[in-house]
């Protein structure tokens, strides 16, 4: 199965209230990802729509630059916005939403920070885990003008989801994603027309049905019940959904034995 961004949206009108709705991507299914990149300018998110997990390792701040990351596994019953709260109201903010379908977990995630002359040039790294993934980033800036044009080119050879200025064109952010067939280091270079302190926040997203890298585990028995035994523990990633995880056993000289492989999720 295909991991894909199958909607996303934008909200760029500064917030009236400490109360922020984040506009969501349209047709929101059961089991869909659904992700938000909440790109701030020294406002701090203070409280986290219900439902919704902070993904500390996608979350990342610089000089003016603040980029906070949210995740959930979609119920079908989210409607068209969620609600954070904001330390004050009428700060330049653009959040963005993705949808994102056929997918297991996300694998990993990394953040990056710098500041850039007329045009920036934010850029992260990331590694993915397995083949096939979708690496989904945004990139936020805080400019230094009133950029009203400001746009981005998204890193080459990735799909533009969205390039969004706040409403009053002080703070800036796009999203882009790129699947990758090969799992390794992938490095994700926009430019930004604007100037500006700038941060980026990359995530790996791995297809569902994909298997990862295999683990195999060892256990060896003798005869009469005196046993060798290696043990190796494998943790998946926090964020997954029908992982799939393959485990060889390699049992020699048995008899009147029994094999338990007992997991979750």
């Amino acid at each position: 199965m295909t991991v894909a961004v199958a909607a996303h949206a934008n909200t760029t009108a500064l917030p009236g209230s400490t109360s922020y709705a984040v506009n969501l991507p349209a047709s929101i299914s059961a089991g869909d990802l659904l992700v938000v990149w909440i790109c701030t300018n020294n406002c701090a998110v203070t409280g986290t729509a219900t439902g919704w997990t902070a993904l500390a390792g996608a979350t990342t701040s610089s000089t003016n630059a603040d980029l906070y990351c949210f995740y959930k596994t979609a119920s079908g019953s989210e409607g068209a916005t969620a609600t954070w709260t904001i330390a004050f109201s009428g700060s330049q903010i653009v959040s963005l939403a993705a949808r994102v379908t056929g997918w297991a977990a996300i694998e990993a995630s990394h953040t990056n920070t710098g500041s850039g002359s007329s045009p920036s040039a934010p850029t992260d790294s990331i590694t993915t885990l397995t083949d096939n993934a979708l690496v989904l980033g945004v990139e936020g800036s805080a400019l230094f003008i009133a950029g009203a044009g400001t746009t981005a080119t998204e890193p080459s050879g990735w799909t533009e989801y969205e390039d969004a200025n706040a409403a009053s064109n002080f703070r800036h952010a796009s999203m882009a994603g790129n699947l990758q067939a090969s799992h390794g280091s992938v490095t994700g270079l926009w430019s930004v027309s604007t100037g500006g302190d700038w941060a980026v926040s990359l995530l790996s997203i791995s297809a569902a049905g994909v298997a990862g890298q295999t683990t195999t585990g060892r256990l060896t028995l003798g005869i009469g019940g005196t046993a060798a035994m290696s043990v190796v523990q494998v943790t998946p990633p926090a964020v997954s959904r029908n992982r799939v995880l393959n485990v060889d056993l390699t049992v020699t000289q048995y008899r009147d034995m029994s094999i338990y492989v007992t997991g979750g999720d």
